[in-house]
């Protein structure tokens, strides 16, 4: 297998035209695939105010506060679990003993999924949190939490080559104590279930990142370890959120109580949104960005033409002002492969036989990729009730693809099929310029299960996952508009050249014939993965140029 010259010198001259450092992006360890796992220390960790899925987590192993080209990283799963796979020589100090201790690092941004005990809320800020790990004494999973990143703030650089794991726990148990966090705050996993003493942690925790006592950057956190930054002392920064989140867990077991029933993710959620960090009471309404019951980034409530019990963010019946059996825009999104497809037919796939039929609804896409479907309200209910949307497509050989800005030509028919579920049936009434993006890696993932298998939009989410991290990805970036050429990033370059090889090598199905006999006989998950690890091998040194080490990820957004 061989890739294109043509393919390698877009790649780097894209990367080249936009100033881009580049660094190699693998999922479990940027140096370490031609090593045998017996010369690695693999490290499990859960990255915890809750869960924090795709968030960035790193061993700063020269402690610079900086992901450095020759550092492994991974991203967090929506349990906020990751694995890191280190080489055991680079642990080792210029004397090759191994080091006593090292900094994990995990970076999140606003708006990353925070779930919290079962129910998805938006980070509401940037978050950066660390912990020194020691090789010798690593038992099981680690939490990186506002506790450890507190706890670091305790050790004094000096003090690093004699800290032992028992004075850091002890630090721990400290910190946690202060914010009224207990056992539940050193161990970890208090996002696993709800118990007083793991609701006590949880709502600490998070009430340390709301109230923005937690780094929000890497430079943050720099400054703040560095001494840059004079304040309070660790111990009272988590000992000034103790009141308050004692106080709202009293009020969520009050509550609970009176209607006798067991507190919910949902309760929670719903007491974080209004807690106003320094005001004199409560504000259900600040962040207004997010509504916990809601599912989504917007009011249910605004545009009073929706209805929030509708279990999608759209009502398929609403919008027309006309009889139940007028057609209502109801799902607006935009196809992208490697780039952006236009003048192509995308199908609901009604009686999910994998191919176009002549009653199918159908539009084409735009210059942009974008299309509008709309339905009948009977078809809006069917929909509604199934609780997904099975798409179809057929690209042919020669049609226009346009890859950050740049119009191409598809190579090779490639026929598509991918099911998007009720939350993330978007449409223009949700926002100005809201879509879903339907793209290559979900109809990737749709090849993993049977026609008729019922796979839970959870059971999908995770195989897009695997999907993503196999081939370098971080997930959220397999669920955004990663070929917007107004912020074009190396991960966009990464995904978008990805999304080009899986067509190229014939990977996805060529015709609807092709198409229907595939999802007859599922791929098998484990296989596709390997394969994909071979497309990411492909693609690394195309996005890794020789001489560029700044690879660090700074700041937040």
């Amino acid at each position: 297998m061989t890739i294109p010259s043509s393919l390698t010198r877009l790649s780097i001259a894209l990367i080249a035209a936009m100033g881009l450092s580049a660094c190699h992006d693998h999922h479990h360890n940027s140096n370490n695939n031609n090593n045998d796992d017996d010369d690695q220390l693999a490290v499990e960790v859960q990255v915890l105010d809750g869960a924090l899925n795709g968030a960035l987590v790193f061993a700063d192993l020269n402690r610079n506060f900086e992901l450095d080209r020759e550092e492994p990283y991974t991203y967090t799963d929506e349990n906020g679990k990751a694995t890191l796979k280190i080489l055991n020589s680079s642990l080792k100090d210029p004397s090759g003993n191994t080091v006593n201790s090292f900094k994990m690092i995990a970076q999140a941004e606003k708006g990353d999924p925070d779930l919290i005990y079962g129910s998805e809320t938006p980070l509401t800020t940037p978050v950066v949190m660390a912990r020194e790990i020691f090789p010798g004494s690593i038992d099981g999973l680690i939490a990186l939490s506002p506790f450890t990143t507190l706890t670091d703030m305790m050790v004094f650089p000096d003090a690093l080559s004699s800290l032992t794991p028992e004075t850091y726990q002890a630090m721990l148990t400290d910190i946690a104590t202060a914010a009224g966090a207990g056992n539940a705050g050193v161990a970890g996993g208090f996002n696993d279930a709800i118990t007083n003493d793991n609701l006590h942690a949880l709502i600490a925790a998070e009430l340390l990142v709301r109230s923005g006592l937690i780094p929000g950057s890497l430079e943050d956190l720099a400054a703040v370890y560095n001494g840059s930054v004079v304040g309070n002392s660790p111990l009272e920064t988590a000992a000034s959120i103790k009141d308050d989140a004692n106080t709202m867990v009293t009020e969520l077991e009050e509550n609970a109580q009176k209607e006798d029933r067991d507190i919910t993710g949902d309760d929670v959620v719903k007491a974080l949104t209004g807690y106003n960090p320094g005001g004199d009471t409560p504000d259900p309404d600040s962040g207004s960005d997010t509504d916990p019951d809601s599912g989504s980034d917007t009011d249910p409530d605004s545009g009073s033409d929706t209805d929030p019990d509708s279990g999608s963010d759209t009502d398929p019946d609403s919008g027309s002002g006309s009889d139940s059996d007028s057609e209502t825009s109801m799902f607006d999104a935009r196809l992208i492969m490697g780039g952006y497809v236009p003048e192509v037919q995308v199908c609901w796939d009604a009686n999910a036989n994998n191919t176009c039929d002549k009653g199918d609804s159908s539009v084409s896409t735009d210059e942009n990729g974008l299309f509008s479907l709309s339905f009948t309200a009977e078809q809006a209910k069917q929909i509604a009730s199934a609780g997904y949307l099975d798409l179809v497509t057929l690209i042919p050989a020669g049609s226009t693809d346009i890859v950050l800005g740049a119009p191409g030509t598809v190579t090779e028919d490639v026929a598509v099929s991918t099911r998007v579920y009720a939350p993330n049936l978007r449409n223009s009434k949700d926002a100005v310029g809201s879509y879903t993006n339907v793209n290559i890696f979900e109809a990737l993932t749709a090849l993993t299960f049977g026609t008729d298998d019922n796979l839970s939009a959870a059971e999908f989410s995770d195989r897009l996952d695997s999907v993503a991290l196999a081939l370098g990805l971080n997930p959220k970036t397999v669920r955004s508009d990663y070929n917007n050429v107004k912020k074009p990033t190396l991960e966009n370059i990464r995904a978008v050249i990805s999304g080009e090889l899986l067509q190229k090598y014939g990977i996805m199905p060529g015709s609807f014939k092709a198409l229907q006999n595939q999802r007859k006989t599922p791929v098998d998950l484990a296989t596709l993965l390997a394969n994909l690890e071979r497309i990411k091998a492909i693609v690394d040194p195309i996005v890794a140029i020789p001489g560029r080490t700044d690879c660090r990820r700074k700041g937040s957004h």
